[in-house]
């Protein structure tokens, strides 16, 4: 983290509910990332950074009070897509969670991401990326429900017009049932969009087990998937 320049600090809600933290961790690293890499307009279009994938990783279980300092590291980019890393510490600088997205730029006309030199961008200068990495999606081999719909309020439409991406996380989780907060923790979260749910979408999550430790989830709009996340999970009592 020698790179890494402070963002602030944060401190979790006390009343935060464990299906809700994951998703309340990503905003404030929105919150507190620079508003510069949020759009930008070039030959009279408008761009907007949209994420298209996270990787997070829990070294220890965040709980309800917690003051948490958050760093990031430069950007990397690579033409249109840009890799953001986001440390998070605790009082006493261990390290508690990583948080890495890969964002797009979406050409807000067409909704299709767009490919620009980097000095079209007019952003600070950041680090190439040789490669993005693909994330593993392990197969179902055991349902923990039935596919459920969701219901999406007005607020979970952001201003891109698209489901606010921490609205994802929160209902991901509430998919899960009690039990799988209070026997285990979670240790990792990959999540990748393949399009965008936007106002008037009905979706749908399925929810399964690759393992005992591994609940994998997907996001279906007329039967496509849209999105899919993967959690990794801890036993709160060290047995494996």
């Amino acid at each position: 983290m020698m790179d890494a320049k402070e963002l602030g600090q944060f401190v979790v809600p006390t009343d935060v509910t464990p299906e809700r933290l994951p998703g309340v961790l990503v905003q404030a690293c929105l919150d507190l990332m620079d508003q510069r890499q949020r759009s930008l307009t070039t030959d009279g279009v408008l761009l907007t950074w949209i994420v298209l994938q996270y990787a997070i990783n829990f070294d220890q279980p965040v709980v309800p009070g917690m003051t948490l300092n958050l760093s990031g590291l430069p950007y990397r980019r690579d033409h249109h897509v840009s890799l953001r890393t986001v440390y998070v510490t605790d009082q006493q600088q261990q390290r508690v969670v990583t948080i890495r997205s890969v964002w797009g730029l979406l050409n807000q006309s067409s909704r299709t991401l767009t490919r620009l030199d980097d000095a079209a961008l007019g952003l600070p200068e950041g680090l190439p990326i040789r490669r993005v990495d693909r994330l593993h999606f392990p197969r179902i081999t055991t349902a923990i429900g039935i596919t459920r719909p969701v219901g999406l309020r007005p607020d979970d439409i952001d201003h891109n017009q698209h489901l606010h991406n921490t609205r994802y996380f929160d209902l991901a989780m509430g998919m899960l049932p009690p039990e799988q907060f209070q026997l285990y923790w979670c240790e990792q979260i990959d999540i990748r969009f393949r399009r965008e749910i936007v106002a008037g979408d009905q979706p749908r999550i399925m929810t399964g087990r690759a393992d005992s430790t591994v609940v994998v989830q997907r996001f279906c709009v007329d039967d496509n998937n849209v999105a899919e996340l993967v959690t990794r999970w801890r036993r709160r009592d060290g047995n494996a």
